[in-house]
């Protein structure tokens, strides 16, 4: 029996992973500095915009999302999306208690 699957190495250049990874610890130090000297909306607001940009800067370069079919892409962005109804239908609850 012959096995016709096929494996694609991709290579990544170090210099990306040193950049994401630069751009990770920043990022991190943005997000605990906005909150230790805006502990209020500011800190809260400035960690909900930083933190889907490291996790696509994870997604895309260290799980080779990048690189995976769009059937993939799709089911993972279909499982973020329904996560977020049922944390907001959670969130809605949690309101009107």
């Amino acid at each position: 029996m012959e096995n016709n699957t096929t494996s694609e190495e991709h290579l990544i250049p170090y210099k990306t992973f040193i950049w994401v990874w630069v751009t990770l610890i920043f990022l991190t130090f943005t997000t605990v500095g906005a909150s230790t000297y805006f502990p209020g909306t500011i800190g809260i607001a400035v960690a909900i915009i930083v933190t889907p940009i490291k996790a696509f800067l994870v997604l895309e370069i260290f799980m080779h999302l990048r690189y995976e079919s769009k059937v993939f892409r799709y089911m993972f962005i279909s499982a973020i999306l329904i996560m977020a109804v049922f944390m907001g239908l959670t969130l809605v609850d949690y309101i009107y208690r």
